[in-house]
């Protein structure tokens, strides 16, 4: 959908917060919210972090401190999901944007296959708009179904304007109930070989948080009841976790991935880490500039290149803005960084949500808030820390532009944060 977006801004160069229709839903979802109620203090793991009262107060579902969760960045994300697939004794169920029918997306698909003819049930959803690969002639989707995979096209219809922009831009990948990775990877050959990205693994009852959210996408998509669904809650780890989603018909479920990342920004005390492939969205910028301003230490990845032109000039934009309120940036010039995250102190909001308005109001966007001491630093000194090392300084000639460029860039700003 962004690159639809982008080539109707490009077309428009050359020439020179809608409502939502509220969702029907049959019958109740056998699947329960588990964990403790959100509250500013969580005392039952050792290793858990105190969530600050107005970051909890903005959740929709219930904290759990029952969960192990591991971080797969890059190369490491596919071999342990295939492994986590491959170990389903009851159920898959699968939600992305797009999956490619090369190498590696033909290897997990003949690996559902296997999997349904061991009598595992696999069920998946992909997007309509991201799901434009094809191989031989064969498009992705008829050749699960010839396999015996129930598989959906997320098919959610809403009033105009939103339907324009309103798409399942997920990544879920579930497992017998109480296992899941999310993140921002779909699957194909760039997410395994080629971009900087990665999957976070969660075992235990936010795992079925994430199930309780494919479900809903499953019913909105029109797919079948489903039965096969067993889930009983036992002793996991001590990780404190909640899923926090985008999903505009969702009540209470709007924006709350926005609506907890101000809230985690606001109340920041020492520092602020975060990357995220494509930006636009105004309060988020001010946010971090605030924080900045009042002392936080803020740093921000921004991918040099972009898999869409018109986020490469946008993100632009956003970097001057910042650097111009006090937050620090820089390049990651390695490869594309596709990752989304933002470490706020001792807690880590990571998933498929992006920075632009449409990914934090319009799309289905699914991320994993985790508040555990050792993970998070684990997560920091692997990841941001590093990057950062390995990141390049911004310098003017990055953000000059030509007096041709200009034109089209006085446009491009002003729209920016309606994408």
């Amino acid at each position: 959908m962004r690159k639809l977006i982008a080539t109707g801004l490009a077309l428009a160069w050359l020439a020179g917060c809608g409502l939502a229709m509220p969702v029907a839903s049959s019958g109740s979802l056998a699947m329960p919210f588990f964990g403790h109620p959100a509250t500013s203090k969580i005392s039952e793991a050792p290793g858990a972090v105190g969530l600050p009262a107005e970051v909890a107060k903005v959740l929709a579902a219930q904290l759990s401190s029952n969960n192990r969760i591991e971080i797969f960045p890059d190369r490491t994300a596919y071999p342990a999901l295939e492994r986590m697939l491959a170990g389903a004794r009851h159920y898959i169920l699968i939600n992305v944007y797009s999956w490619s029918m090369d190498e590696p997306g033909m290897r997990i698909a003949n690996l559902l296959a296997r999997k349904i003819q061991e009598g595992v049930q696999v069920r998946v959803i992909v997007d309509p708009l991201g799901q434009t690969e094809a191989q031989e002639g064969g498009l992705l989707v008829p050749w699960l179904r010839s396999r015996g995979i129930e598989t959906r096209y997320y098919d959610d219809k809403v009033i105009f304007p939103r339907g324009l922009l309103h798409f399942s831009h997920r990544k879920l990948y579930v497992v017998d109930g109480d296992r899941a990775m999310v993140g921002g990877m779909n699957i194909g050959y760039h997410y395994e070989q080629q971009w900087h990205d990665l999957l976070v693994q969660v075992v235990g009852e936010s795992a079925n948080q994430i199930q309780r959210e494919w479900l809903l996408d499953w019913r909105w998509s029109k797919g079948g009841e489903i039965s096969f669904l067993t889930f009983r809650p036992r002793s996991y780890g001590k990780v404190t976790a909640v899923a926090i989603a985008t999903s505009p018909n969702e009540p209470g479920r709007g924006d709350e991935i926005r609506r907890v990342r101000f809230a985690m920004i606001n109340g920041a005390k020492r520092r602020i880490w975060c990357s995220y492939p494509y930006w636009g969205d105004r309060k988020l910028v001010e946010q971090l500039g605030k924080a900045a301003a009042r002392g936080v230490a803020v740093r921000v990845f921004f991918p040099y290149d972009n898999d869409v032109g018109v986020f490469k000039k946008i993100n632009r934009f956003v970097v001057k803005e910042l650097l111009s309120r006090g937050v620090k940036v820089r390049w990651w010039v390695n490869n594309f960084a596709h990752g989304k995250y933002l470490v706020v102190d001792d807690i880590l909001a990571v998933g498929s949500a992006n920075a632009d308005t449409s990914s934090l109001q319009y799309q289905q966007e699914l991320d994993l808030l985790i508040c555990d001491l050792q993970l998070v630093a684990d997560f920091v000194n692997k990841i941001p820390a590093a990057n950062w090392l390995a990141a390049r300084e911004v310098v003017p000639e990055d953000l000059r532009q030509s007096v041709t460029e200009w034109p089209a860039a006085q446009f491009l700003n002003l729209v920016r944060f309606y994408l």
